[in-house]
């Protein structure tokens, strides 16, 4: 296998010192591991790759006023842009403008109003991930990790591990699915973020405010994105999407399924009682099946 095929990243930068350790590392690996290359990550990160990737994004701006960079994202708080990305993992860098933004999820400590579904809530990478900061004020990093229940009475909990203040050149690692932090930023952050590919199907979720479990939450991201939309479609109760909601019942991943049919209950409670009946007699999953039958029971006992 030719290892430059695994590297999508602009030609200039191909010839950075950095690209033949990635190329060994990928080389070597028979099964990569994510956590086994730290040291890589770490090395890659203390590199100037981040600033020989700007400085190129610049020169290309001042040739060009329409050129757009490539791999862009732009998502609440955060704007950034993939660098580098191999079969394995990918090299991004990012910046955040809030007066409180975390590393994985943020939220203001004199906000003390009471909880509620649509505030936003803290839950583990899917993916494992190393961040490193490349510039910051000051970074306040509370850690977690995600403790799985003993039995089926318990749920999960999240157990804190530590809290620290992060600069300019400091990293570290958080593992999928386990690991995950509440900061606060002062100022405005740049960093690299180097990411495996995502690992884990299903993620719990807890509250920021006192860290109880509250629910699970896609790790796949196709279905994470079709949740969204449909969420949106229920939120502004917009009656054309019925039908294409009600079609994404059937959808052959159960999370999908299971988020349709909550949203479809949102838009029409009539379709959405019929799906979620039918769903308890012949959906192919265990527990969605379980937790439609919950549902039937409340709308029960509410009606």
């Amino acid at each position: 296998m030719d290892h430059n095929e695994l590297l999508q990243c602009d030609d200039e930068l191909r010839l950075h010192p950095i690209m033949a350790c990635i190329e060994d590392a990928l080389a070597s690996s028979d099964a990569f591991v994510f956590a086994d290359h730290l040291p890589l990550y770490e090395t890659i990160f203390k590199s100037d790759l981040a600033l020989q990737a700007l400085k190129l994004s610049l020169q290309k701006i001042a040739a060009n006023p329409d050129y757009q960079l490539p791999r862009f994202v732009m998502e609440g708080t955060v704007l950034g842009w993939t660098i580098l990305a191999t079969e394995h993992f990918r090299v991004s860098i990012g910046v955040r403008h809030s007066a409180w933004a975390g590393v994985e999820n943020g939220v203001a400590p004199d906000v003390e109003a009471p909880s509620n579904p649509e505030q936003p809530k803290m839950e583990p990478y899917p993916f494992d991930l190393f961040l490193g900061i490349l510039s910051v004020p000051e970074l306040a990093v509370e850690r977690y990790a995600v403790v799985p229940p003993l039995d089926e009475s318990e749920e999960h909990r999240l157990e804190y591990l530590s809290e620290q203040v992060m600069f300019a050149g400091d990293s570290m690692y958080l593992a999928a699915g386990t690991d995950l932090t509440l900061s606060r930023l002062k100022g405005s952050m740049v960093y690299m973020e180097i990411t495996g590919n995502s690992r884990i199907s299903l993620l719990p979720r807890f509250d920021p405010r006192d860290k109880r479990f509250c629910g699970w939450v896609s790790g796949d991201p196709t279905a994470s994105r079709i949740e969204i939309l449909t969420r949106v479609l229920a939120d502004f109760d917009y009656q054309p999407g019925v039908e294409v909601v009600k079609r994404l019942t059937h959808h052959r991943d159960h999370h999908v399924r299971w988020n349709s049919m909550r949203h479809l209950l949102r838009m029409s409670a009539g379709a959405g009682v019929e799906r979620v009946r039918g769903a308890v007699s012949s959906d192919p999953n265990p527990d969605l099946r379980a937790v439609a039958s919950q549902v039937l029971a409340q709308l029960a006992a509410e009606a």
